[in-house]
């Protein structure tokens, strides 16, 4: 049975340089472009953060188009995990 609802990813990240940030994000498309589809990147700064190293930071989201069968699981019959064998 189909989801209503859209699958996305959200990725947070913060690094010292935007190089190695911008590197993690396109590696990740890139390997993700091998199962499913992902719609455009959004993104957004995060400024102001309390962290003693990071002050900054981003977070990214993308809507995954195609593909989802892959990655969406049926919950187990019975309502629960199903014991170890």
């Amino acid at each position: 049975m189909p989801s209503s609802s859209p699958l996305i990813v959200l990725l947070t990240g913060a690094a010292h340089g935007p190089t190695c940030v911008r590197r993690m994000i396109e590696a990740f498309e890139a390997v993700a472009a091998r199962t499913v589809t992902l719609g455009p990147r959004e993104s957004a700064p995060l400024g102001r953060l309390i962290h003693p190293v990071f002050a900054t930071g981003h977070v990214w989201a993308w809507e995954v188009l195609t593909g989802t069968a892959m990655v969406r699981k049926p919950a187990p019959s019975g309502g629960g995990t199903p014991a170890p064998g």
